[in-house]
Parts: C-alpha cells; sequence; structure tokens
C-alpha cells in the first residue's frame, strides 16, 4: 500500500537551487510529474518614459505525486 501526496511548487530557472531541487524531483523513482507548465516573465524598467532595459526570466510550475509506503 501507498500513501500518494500531490505537491505543486514553482522553480526559477535562472536560480541554481531551483535547478538542483528539480533534478531531485526528477530523479526520485518515487515522484511522478503530472503536469508542467512554463511561463516566461518580463519586467520592463523605464526611466523618464523611456526604456531602458528588460528583465526576463523563465518560470517552471510543476505539479508531482509522491508515494510513500504505509
Amino acid at each position: 500500500m501507498y500513501k500518494t501526496v500531490n505537491q505543486t511548487r514553482q522553480f526559477d530557472l535562472n536560480d541554481n537551487d531551483d535547478l538542483a531541487a528539480y533534478d531531485e524531483i526528477l530523479n526520485n523513482p518515487r515522484c511522478f510529474v503530472v503536469r508542467e507548465i512554463k511561463e516566461k516573465l518580463s519586467e520592463k524598467h523605464f526611466e523618464e518614459g523611456k526604456l531602458i532595459s528588460v528583465d526576463e526570466r523563465l518560470i517552471m510550475v510543476v505539479t508531482w505525486q509522491e508515494r510513500t509506503l504505509l
């Protein structure tokens, strides 16, 4: 018998710690990824009405199931 727990977490693909945590989920044989949603977030910085820079980040929202023995 297994107990199944669903978990959801947001991972920043530009952050090495988040990538390591995501790799742990993928390498765990007791985990099954149910859904992955990728999003691109943009922050625009303006000075005196003119665009001076754009910062873009990739975010992935992952839902997975983890099974544990009862």
